[in-house]
C-alpha cells in the first residue's frame, strides 16, 4: 500500500519533457533579457559619462574665460554667473578664490525623477566629474570655477533607451518562443509516437513506426519497434504452439477428422444450443480392419484410412441441399461419425451410402468391408446417449451384415415446429425477457454478468441461441442484437447490479456498421455504462471478418467500453494481430474442457492459450465443468473463472 501511495505521488509531480524544455526555454530568455540590458544600459550609461564630462569642461572653459575679461566686481561677478546658471542646464556652478573662499555659487536642489523609477535611478546614477577652468585677473590668478551639468535628461534618455531595447526584445522573445513551439511540436512529434506504441503494449498493441531523423530519437524508436517485433514474434510462436497442441488434443493424425472426444464434445454442444428438429447420427465401421492392417502395406493401409474419410465427405456433400450443417469425426479405430441435420428419410439415406461404399469397396477388388447405422437424434436426448444408440445398431449392422436404420416410429417423430414467422411475431410483440447469468471466480465471487434474451414462442421460453439457425435463416439476428440493448438500456440493468456486465453481438451487426454504430451512440449517451460494459463477439466473427471487428473494437474502446471474445480456441492460432484488439476477456469453447481432466493435450493446449493472453491483461473464462477435479486443474493452467451452466436470474 505504501509503494502504490508512494509511485501515485512520484506519478503526480513529475514534469513533462516539453514542460521542462519550455522552462528551459524562458530562463535562457529571460537571462539573455537581463544581460542584454545590464550590458546594454551600462555601455550607453558610460558613453552618456563622457559626453557629460566633456560639456562640463567646455562650458568651464567658456565661462572663465568670459570672466577673466570682465571687471571684478563682486557684484558684477554675482550677476554674470547668475544669469549663466539660469540659462543653461547646470546643477551647480561655483567660484572659488585663490584662498578657498567661495565667492559665487548656484546650485539646483535634487529632484525625484517623476519619469523614471527609483531603482532605476539609483543603479544607474551618474558619477561624472565636474567641468574645472581657473578666471585671471591680467597676469594674477583670480580663482578656479566648477561646473555641474544636470543629469536628470540623461537618465531618463538612458530610460528610454532600456525600455525600447526591452521591448523589442519581447517582441523578438514572443517570435521567437511561438517558432520554438512549432520546431518543438515536430522535433517531439516522434517522441509523442514512441509513447503512444508503449501505452499501445498495455492495450495489446504492438505497431511498427517509422524511425525519424533525430539520432536520439531514432535509437529510442528503433529499440520501442524492436520490442514490438520481439513482443509479436512471442505472440505468433505462442499462436503456432497452440495450434500444434489443438491438433493433436482435437484431430486424428492420420485422417485429419476430429477424434472421438472432440466429435463428442461439439455434437454435445450443438445439441445443447440449437433446436434440432431431425439431426441424424450416421455411423461407418470398416469391419474387416484388423485383416486389412495385416494385409495391406502401411502406406495402403493409411492411404485407405484417408481414403475413407473422403468417401464420407463426398456422400455428405451429396446431402448438400438438404441439411444446414454437418459433423465428421473418426470415434475410433475402425469407426467414423457423420452428424447431419434435417436429412431426407432414413431408408433413403442408408440406401444411398450402401452404395457409395459398395462402389468404393470395387476400388480394392471387394476386400473393403463397411458396415453402417443410420439413428435419428430426439429432443432431449444428450450426444452421448446417441452415440451408444447408434453404435448398438452398428454393432447388429456388423454383425448380421446388414446395414441398419432406425425404425419407422422413430424416423418420424419431430418436434413441433417453430417458423420464422412466429420468431418475428415474437419480436414485434416484445414477447422476450432479459436474464443474467454470472460468471463467477473459482472462490465463487461474480466477475461479470451476461446478459441473454429469451423469447417465448408459444408456451416455452428458450435462449435466442436455442433458435439459432432459423433466426440466421430469417435475418435477424441484428435485430435481436438492438433489442437486447435497447431493453438492456430502458431497464437500466448496470444500475441495480455491482457487477460488470456483458452483452454478446452477433456476425450480422458487426458486419453493418450502422447497427453497430447506433448500439454504441446508445450506449455512450450514459455517462456511466460504458466503463461497465463488455461487448462480446465470437470467434468466428474475427474469423470471417476481421476488418470489420478491428473497426468495431476500435470504436467501442473509444466509447470506453470493454471487449471479449466468446466461443474462443478452435481457431485462435488463425486470428492475426489478437493483441491490437485490445480485449479484456477470452471465453473458451466448452468443448475445449470438456474432459480436461481426462486428456493431456487438451490440458496442453489450454496451458498455451492462458500463458499467450494473460500477459496482455486478458481474463481467461471458461464454463463450469461437472468433475471436482477440474477447477484445480483449470487454475493451474491459468484459467480466471467459470461461467455458471444453471439459468441466471
Amino acid at each position: 500500500m505504501i509503494k502504490q501511495a508512494s509511485t501515485a505521488s512520484c506519478g503526480a509531480h513529475r514534469i513533462s519533457l516539453v514542460v521542462q524544455l519550455w522552462l528551459v526555454i524562458v530562463v535562457i530568455a529571460l537571462s539573455g533579457l537581463i544581460s542584454s540590458v545590464l550590458i546594454s544600459g551600462y555601455n550607453v550609461k558610460s558613453s552618456f559619462t563622457e559626453e557629460l564630462y566633456l560639456k562640463n569642461a567646455d562650458n568651464a572653459t567658456t565661462l572663465a574665460l568670459a570672466l577673466s575679461q570682465m571687471d571684478k566686481d563682486p557684484v558684477t561677478v554675482e550677476l554674470f554667473v547668475s544669469a549663466a546658471f539660469d540659462t543653461g542646464h547646470y546643477q551647480q556652478i561655483k567660484l572659488v578664490d585663490t584662498q578657498g573662499e567661495v565667492v559665487v555659487e548656484r546650485s539646483l536642489a535634487q529632484h525625484e525623477h517623476a519619469s523614471v523609477p527609483s531603482w532605476f535611478a539609483q543603479m544607474f546614477a551618474f558619477e561624472v566629474d565636474a567641468g574645472v577652468a581657473q578666471i585671471s585677473n591680467g597676469w594674477q590668478q583670480y580663482g578656479t570655477l566648477y561646473i555641474q551639468s544636470q543629469q536628470r535628461y540623461a537618465l531618463e534618455a538612458l530610460w528610454d533607451n532600456v525600455l525600447n531595447l526591452a521591448s523589442g526584445f519581447a517582441i523578438v522573445a514572443l517570435l521567437s518562443c511561438i517558432a520554438a513551439s512549432l520546431i518543438l511540436r515536430w522535433v517531439l512529434k516522434p517522441l509523442e509516437r514512441v509513447v503512444a506504441q508503449a501505452q499501445g503494449f498495455s492495450k495489446k498493441q504492438f505497431k511498427q513506426l517509422a524511425v525519424p531523423n533525430t539520432a536520439e530519437l531514432a535509437e529510442v524508436t528503433e529499440a520501442m519497434n524492436h520490442l514490438a517485433e520481439r513482443f509479436g514474434g512471442i505472440l505468433r510462436e505462442g499462436n503456432e504452439r497452440i495450434a500444434r497442441a489443438q491438433y493433436l488434443a482435437q484431430h486424428d493424425t492420420t485422417t485429419g477428422l476430429a477424434n472421438g472426444r472432440y466429435f463428442l464434445s461439439r455434437m454435445e454442444q450443438e445439441l445443447k444450443q440449437v433446436s434440432h428438429h431431425q439431426q441424424v447420427l450416421i455411423l461407418m465401421r470398416l469391419a474387416n480392419y484388423e485383416q486389412l492392417r495385416g494385409s495391406l502395406n502401411p502406406e495402403q493401409f493409411y492411404s485407405l484410412e484417408k481414403e475413407l474419410a473422403q468417401l464420407l465427405i463426398r456422400y455428405a456433400e451429396t446431402q448438400q441441399d438438404n441439411l444446414h450443417d454437418w459433423q465428421l469425426g473418426r470415434i475410433s479405430h475402425c469407426d467414423f461419425a457423420l452428424r447431419l441435420n434435417e436429412v431426407m428419410a432414413a431408408e433413403d439415406s442408408s440406401r444411398t451410402l450402401t452404395q457409395c461404399c459398395s462402389e468404393f469397396s470395387d476400388t480394392y477388388n471387394g476386400l473393403i468391408e463397411l458396415r453402417h447405422s443410420i439413428t435419428y437424434i430426439e429432443e432431449k436426448q444428450s450426444g452421448e446417449e446417441a452415440l451408444q444408440q447408434g453404435q448398438r445398431l452398428l454393432a447388429m449392422a456388423t454383425a448380421s451384415g446388414v446395414d441398419m436404420y432406425a425404425g419407422a416410429a422413430t424416423e418420424h417423430h419431430q418436434v413441433a415446429a417453430v417458423t420464422g414467422q412466429s420468431l418475428t411475431q415474437a419480436l414485434e410483440k416484445e414477447q422476450f425477457e432479459l436474464k443474467l447469468t454470472d460468471v463467477l471466480n473459482f472462490d465463487d465471487s461474480c466477475v461479470q454478468s451476461e446478459v441473454g434474451l429469451y423469447l417465448k414462442v408459444g408456451n416455452k421460453v428458450h435462449s435466442r441461441r436455442y433458435y439459432q439457425r432459423l433466426l440466421s435463416e430469417q435475418q435477424l439476428d441484428a435485430q435481436l442484437d438492438w433489442k437486447t440493448v435497447k431493453t438492456f438500456f430502458n431497464e437500466k440493468l448496470w444500475l441495480h447490479y455491482a457487477q460488470p456486465l456483458a452483452i454478446k453481438l452477433s456476425e450480422a451487426t458487426l458486419e453493418d456498421e450502422i447497427a453497430y454504430t447506433s448500439i454504441l451512440a446508445l450506449i455512450s449517451s450514459e455517462r456511466l455504462l460504458a466503463s461497465r460494459l463488455t461487448l462480446e463477439f465470437s470467434e468466428s466473427c474475427l474469423i470471417n471478418m476481421a476488418e470489420q471487428v478491428k473497426e468495431f473494437c476500435r470504436e467501442a474502446k473509444l466509447v470506453g467500453c470493454q471487449l471479449g471474445l466468446t466461443d474462443a480456441g478452435q481457431a485462435l492460432n488463425q486470428v492475426d494481430g489478437l493483441e491490437q484488439l485490445g480485449l479484456d476477456i477470452i471465453k473458451l469453447d466448452n468443448t475445449l474442457v470438456h474432459n480436461i481432466s481426462n486428456d493431456e493435450a487438451t490440458q496442453q493446449l489450454v496451458r498455451h492459450i492462458c500463458a499467450q493472453v494473460r500477459p496482455l491483461g486478458m481474463m481467461v473464462v471458461v464454463e463450469e465443468l461437472a468433475q471436482d477435479i477440474a477447477v484445480e486443474l483449470l487454475k493451474e493452467l491459468g484459467v480466471s473463472a467459470r461461467i455458471q451452466t444453471q439459468q441466471g436470474h
